[in-house]
């Protein structure tokens, strides 16, 4: 292989490299325009491209859902987003709320969820009454497994994986109660 070429395909290949994951690929060995290129330097060149692109089809792979339930452990920031609106006995209410707290799943299969709050308000009618919606739950313990995709919960429920798990979504809508839940957990590390 000519010089000047091997030289435009490794600049070529870390350009887009870089580019694509937003790091710099550098190769050990640097060639002058008419030195002989030994290939034990050119070997050492090559490999070191193909580590950073194996490295680089790894963390694609995982981005694109290729997850094991070990990737998935860390701590997630919980923002939950729910609207009710019920009826009863010469009654009926709307309220929406949101919540805040911390999930930590660990590759055992273990999960807490801890720091749960929970504000809104609620309207009463016929009535028109406002009552502030103010609470503060105990950490709960559960186990967890990864299933399709999906984190799946002891009580039968699930999120969604997204963004190589940086990200776990759950949407639910109850027409028996009038309740409509959005679960957004975001990966804090």
């Amino acid at each position: 292989m000519k010089l000047h070429a091997f030289a435009a395909a490794v600049a070529a290949i870390s350009l887009t490299l870089a580019g694509a994951a937003s790091a710099q690929v550098t190769v050990p060995n640097t060639f002058v325009a008419g030195a002989p290129a030994r290939a034990a330097d050119v070997n050492a060149n090559f490999q070191a491209l193909a580590t950073a692109i194996n490295s680089l089809a790894a963390r694609v792979a995982k981005t694109e859902g290729q997850l094991v339930a070990a990737d998935l452990a860390g701590s997630y920031t919980l923002s939950r987003f729910q609207t009710e609106m019920g009826t009863g006995t010469n009654s009926g209410w709307v309220a929406s709320y949101v919540s805040g707290g911390t999930l930590t799943l660990a590759a055992n299969g273990s999960a807490t969820l801890s720091g749960m709050t929970e504000s809104g308000s609620q309207v009463d009618f016929p009535s028109g009454t406002r009552r502030a919606l103010n609470r503060t739950d105990a950490p709960a313990s559960f186990s967890w497994s990864l299933s399709g995709g999906k984190v799946v919960l002891p009580d039968g429920g699930s999120l969604s994986v997204a963004d190589g798990g940086r990200l776990l979504i759950s949407t639910s809508a109850n027409t028996a109660d009038g309740t409509t839940v959005l679960l957004l957990f975001v990966r804090s590390n």
